[in-house]
């Protein structure tokens, strides 16, 4: 998950702070420290859709806090569970998501500096081009 903090936000002094915690296939073997609760309170929606549509993958979480005011972990686990329930947008590229993701944040796509799955994922596209190509 990646929290995200603009100049505006009350939180953040006048200054845009990104911070973030993920874990990979192995899990976590410690507390996430940065986001703390609103990493647990958005990872459990995911692993509900995930368990009751019988699917294994990759999610990112990008919560962008502009003027709001503070809020507990449980309006984080609830609106993660109501964008669950929208219709996603689909993308052909991982290249169209980004830039999709872009138009809708005021911070554009400075979150993917934070982001280690999002690291992972255009790695695992770079390779997978590599492989396509027939290149070593």
């Amino acid at each position: 998950m990646v929290e995200a903090y603009t100049k505006e936000s009350l939180w953040s002094q006048g200054k845009e702070i990104i911070i973030s915690d993920h874990e990979k296939n192995e899990g976590r073997k410690d507390y996430a420290e940065d986001v703390g609760g609103g990493y647990y309170s958005s990872r459990l929606p995911v692993l509900e859709w995930m368990n009751r549509n019988n699917r294994r993958g990759t999610a990112i979480i990008v919560r962008e806090i502009d003027k709001s005011a503070p809020v507990g972990v449980w309006k984080i686990r609830e609106t993660c569970r109501r964008a669950l329930k929208k219709e996603p947008e689909k993308y052909d590229t991982l290249k169209k998501a980004r830039e999709a993701m872009k138009n809708k944040l005021k911070i554009g796509n400075k979150w993917e500096k934070e982001s280690e799955i999002m690291k992972d994922l255009r790695s695992r596209n770079i390779l997978m081009k590599h492989i396509e190509k027939g290149e070593d």
